[in-house]
């Protein structure tokens, strides 16, 4: 017995057996009476198809710990505000976004389980701040929808998305010289890391341009805000007016440190960072740094996923930079 019987014996339609069925308004009490009835004397028993909903499209977002750093780089403060505007966009989109965070030593066994025809598999996001072009390419040559996070590498092609980092440590280097400082330095990350590389090719270029030079350089970690013992030498020798930092961890220690030792912000030493972490915003004085737009970065990175996946666009690599801009407050 089926439905399309038991509307012919009821001499209704078969809208109205399911409404009645169902309990909805839209018939008569008697109508609804009589079609129950017949259910019942012909015993017959709804088949109630299981409607699967539709597999939810899953981004992978893959951070990777440096070789030589135990903290994980989702809790580091500037990318666990990139990941929390990543899940942000995907939950806009309704795609769901799983994050996990690799060693170096396991990329090869995770990027062989990535199986990019699975039901759902919207793409895979890697951070590779930390990563070398040869890991780099551990990805791009075994996935055709996978996009590189924050390490573009200019001799690759590759898709990706980056900061204009060369241009945010240009800017940083024109605020301080538009400013009237001449004495400046330099605290560098220790980390070989291509942003960094590209903020210190910036900042160099604008000092060039005004015919000066970086008068002290001093090279430190820079994925922590917990380890002052490596800025120790800076406060043996003579200061400069104004220091800028390769990134805001740097910059938030070598303030603690020169206020321990009785300096004061900006009157005896000027300081400014780049990437415009939560934590710059509460230092005593507040941080001056390079803003990164994290929300237009993961905007973008999830619209060119989208376009890889809709299979648009994907005649060629494309690169995209996102401008930084220099933030004010009361550090310089």
């Amino acid at each position: 017995m089926k439905m399309d019987d038991i509307a012919q014996l009821a001499n209704v339609s078969k809208s109205a057996v399911s409404i009645a069925l169902n309990n909805r308004p839209g018939v008569s009490d008697e109508t609804r009476q009589r079609i129950l009835k017949i259910v019942k004397e012909q015993n017959y028993s709804p088949q109630h198809r299981l409607h699967k909903a539709p597999a939810k499209s899953i981004l992978h977002f893959i951070t990777i710990s440096p070789e030589d750093h135990t903290q994980q780089a989702t809790k580091l403060p500037f990318f666990a505000s990139l990941i929390a505007e990543f899940s942000v966009i995907t939950q806009q989109k309704s795609i769901g976004l799983q994050i996990e965070n690799l060693e170096p030593a396991q990329l090869a066994d995770r990027i062989s389980t990535i199986d990019e025809d699975a039901p759902g598999y919207f793409g895979t996001i890697v951070l590779a701040t930390a990563l070398n072009r040869k890991q780099v390419e551990s990805f791009t040559k075994a996935l055709k929808r996978v996009l590189i996070l924050d390490a573009p590498f200019k001799n690759l092609s590759v898709n990706a998305v980056s900061i204009d980092n060369y241009l945010g440590g240009y800017c940083a280097a024109n605020e301080l010289l538009k400013r009237g400082y001449e004495d400046i330095g330099y605290v560098a990350a220790r980390e070989p890391y291509p942003n960094y590389l590209e903020r210190q090719q910036g900042f160099n270029a604008r000092l060039a341009e005004a015919q000066m030079k970086i008068h002290l350089k001093y090279q430190v970690g820079s994925m922590t805000m917990n380890q002052d013992s490596d800025m120790a030498t800076i406060f043996t020798k003579p200061l400069p007016r104004a220091f800028f930092c390769d990134n805001d961890y740097i910059a938030i220690r070598l303030m603690r440190l020169a206020q321990q030792k009785g300096l004061k912000i900006p009157q005896d030493l000027a300081i400014m960072g780049f990437d415009d972490i939560g934590e710059g915003r509460v230092t005593s004085p507040d941080l001056t740094t390079v803003h990164v737009p994290v929300a237009t970065i993961a905007k973008v990175a999830v619209s060119r996923l989208q376009e890889i996946k809709d299979n648009q666009l994907v005649d060629y690599h494309l690169k995209q930079y996102v401008q930084p801009q220099v933030t004010i407050r009361h550090s310089i």
